[in-house]
């Protein structure tokens, strides 16, 4: 039987252990893990509809849905209503969330400069390959479900 490398197992393993050492830091600031993707897409998106967050993190409705409302409970988010549309609300953060995101930031960018300073390629190379990735997967994913997950680059920051 032959021993297929897939490009998926190594990107998966990638996030698993992003996401080990994102917990254990962020734990300090009331963040883990499965909310922290969340809280970035409001923080570098103020206004941003979960719809909008739904598209930027790729996850399902109903997991940004209860990530969003946990990070409102804890203080880190509020929403607005629509002016047009009251079942439609725009989230922002708080100033704790504000604060916090600093912090997270700050994780998240220590992390990077960790992976790039061990890395093979230079930096510019190996974000371009993995954000191709991410933008080929996700046209992949349209073209094959009819799922509409793409990013407008010009008003939402893709994490």
């Amino acid at each position: 039987m032959e021993n297929k490398e897939y490009l998926n197992k190594y990107l998966g393993d990638g996030d698993r252990i992003s996401r080990l050492y994102f917990s254990k830091l962020m734990a300090p600031y009331g963040m883990n893990s499965s909310r922290f993707i969340f809280f970035v897409s409001i923080n570098r998106n103020p206004g941003i509809t979960q719809a909008g967050v739904v598209r930027i993190t790729v996850f399902e409705k109903s997991i940004v849905a209860r990530g969003i409302v946990s990070l409102e409970r804890d203080g880190f988010v509020y929403r607005v209503a629509d002016e047009n549309n009251r079942h439609i609300s725009h989230w922002y953060p708080t100033e704790k969330g504000k604060e916090v995101y600093q912090h997270i930031n700050q994780i998240i960018t220590v992390w990077n400069e960790k992976i790039y300073a061990k890395l093979s390629v230079p930096k510019e190379t190996a974000m371009a390959v993995v954000k191709e990735i991410s933008f080929v997967s996700r046209e992949i994913l349209m073209e094959n479900l009819g799922l509409d997950y793409k990013i407008n680059e010009k008003t939402e920051n893709f994490r």
